[in-house]
């Protein structure tokens, strides 16, 4: 298997990420496409807001692993009817509803063909819903996932997108996402300018914030460096989000591929740094 050194500006620092091939299109097809009654396990990260008494519809910014790299995402709708009550998730370029149903412990279950997800915060909002949704499913033959490759990241439309480097001065990011489970032992890290840190097991390795901004605005996803024969280029989307305290909170998208456009072709992977 190659690796991907993910938020590579030119090659971040050996966090070793799978990279996994997928079907054709932006959108790339299921083997189970369309309305799920399956069962996807998920584990939540913030809580929930409350629980509506009415159908709620909330629209999130979709971020799939194979669509063009620095392309602005797809459109999400959630309908939440309450905690241990079937709702539909719609997603991707193709439109795909699955069942979904929030927990109450601030995850939520999903239908086919989701196996696994993972909610993340929340932002105030009069539902059941988090700030961030990540999916997995058995994206492609041979994926080495188990079932369970990142193919979505979900983030909620009143979320803030930061495309300068420096609004992200001083945060710290020390959870890294992808596959439905967290990367144990690494760190993203900005000083007061906005220049980047990446650190792991064999070391640091660290980014200019004219680099870092470069990836955040997405017209110019960066070229990584060779590692076992890989080569890629990475998209990054930061966003802040408040908290139920009222306190503010970041995250990074990070989305990378082997080339700018046509990812079923080759390998592509989306993964989460958080701070929650």
């Amino acid at each position: 298997m190659k690796k991907i050194h993910s938020f590579a500006l030119v090659a971040v620092a050996a966090l070793a990420l799978t990279a996994c091939g997928g079907g054709g299109g932006d959108d790339a097809p299921s083997a189970n496409p369309g309305t799920g009654t399956g069962t996807g396990t998920g584990t939540g990260s913030g809580g929930v807001a409350g629980t509506p008494t009415a159908p709620v519809t909330a629209t999130f910014t979709g971020h799939h692993y194979l669509q063009n790299l620095g392309s602005s995402g797809t459109t999400a709708n959630f309908r939440d009817i309450g905690v241990g009550a079937e709702g539909t998730l719609t997603y991707g370029a193709q439109g795909k509803v699955v069942s979904m149903t929030p927990q109450a412990d601030g995850s939520i279950v999903y239908g086919a063909p989701i196996t696994a997800s993972v909610a993340v915060g929340d932002n105030l909002l009069a539902d059941n819903l988090p700030a961030i949704a990540m999916l997995c499913q058995a994206a492609a033959s041979g994926d080495g996932t188990k079932g369970a490759k990142s193919t979505d990241v979900l983030v909620k439309a009143q979320a803030i997108r930061i495309t300068d480097a420096k609004a992200l001065a001083n945060q710290v990011f020390s959870i890294a996402r992808e596959d439905c489970a967290v990367t144990a032992g690494v760190s993203l890290r900005f000083d007061a300018s906005g220049n980047a840190t990446v650190a792991d097991g064999s070391g640091t390795t660290n980014f200019t914030a004219a680099a870092v901004s470069n990836a955040l605005v997405g017209n110019a996803p960066l070229e990584s460096g060779a590692e076992d024969g890989f080569n890629g280029f990475v998209s990054l989307y930061a966003y802040s989000y408040s908290k139920p305290d009222g306190s503010t909170v970041y995250a990074v998208v990070d989305h990378g591929g082997t080339a700018l456009t046509n990812l079923s072709k080759g390998y592509g992977y989306v993964l989460l740094w958080s701070q929650q």
